[in-house]
């Protein structure tokens, strides 16, 4: 336990703690290292510093990005993951590249060293806008399925003329368990495990 004011902005918790954390880890053989917060990218580089290549280290929000990198099955799920996990990454791979070019400026001498400071900068903004196109892409097919979606349900409606209830809740608060009591079967995956069924399902319900 540490009471801390602020977090720090280099190692998110006080040298001290993570020094210990690093011995801890190293004893116990511990593989992945979980912050319950998100670190900024010069945090987490200094923290994995500190423990070491051989251990994962994963703050709050890239947990819960791989877990529903896992959880997703539909096209659009998969899509909007995937995205998610490019915005997040997109200021952290700016700031780890920046790191290596000026890694390798200073691993050079004299003027030869300025030179690769410069070649560095541009293949930061060449892959920049590499990731960003990437990332545009992933969007458009997301708008792409989701026009699809719309069309589908709106030809539904009109075919069926049917209410449409929607159940909404947190995760892990009993949707899916309430969806398939009520229809009397178990199509839709339930499970007692945190963004377990990440994906919209619809089912016809006759009320008695």
């Amino acid at each position: 336990f540490q009471s801390m004011q602020n977090p720090s902005p280099s190692t998110f918790i006080g040298a001290g703690k993570v020094e210990a954390l690093a011995k801890t880890v190293k004893t116990l053989e511990i593989d992945v290292v979980v912050f319950d917060d998100e670190l900024s990218p010069a945090q987490g580089r200094n923290i994995q510093a500190i423990l070491g290549d051989n251990v994962r280290v994963l703050d709050r929000t890239m947990l819960i990005l791989q877990i529903f990198a896992q959880r997703a099955r539909t096209r659009e799920a998969k899509l909007q993951v995937q995205a998610a996990q490019m915005k997040y990454m997109m200021p952290r791979l700016q700031y780890f590249m920046t790191e290596g070019a000026g890694m390798e400026a200073r691993g050079g001498g004299g003027g030869g060293g300025k030179n690769l400071k410069g070649m560095g900068e541009s293949q930061i903004e060449a892959d920049k806008r590499l990731f960003r196109k990437q990332l545009q892409k992933v969007e458009e097919e997301m708008e792409e399925v989701k026009q699809q979606r719309e069309v589908y349900r709106t030809k539904r409606r009109e075919r069926d003329n049917l209410p449409i209830i929607a159940i909404v809740g947190y995760t892990n608060a009993g949707k899916s368990t309430m969806l398939n009591k009520l229809c009397g079967s178990d199509e839709v995956y339930a499970d007692d495990l945190l963004f377990a069924t990440l994906d919209p399902t619809t089912r016809k319900l006759r009320l008695p």
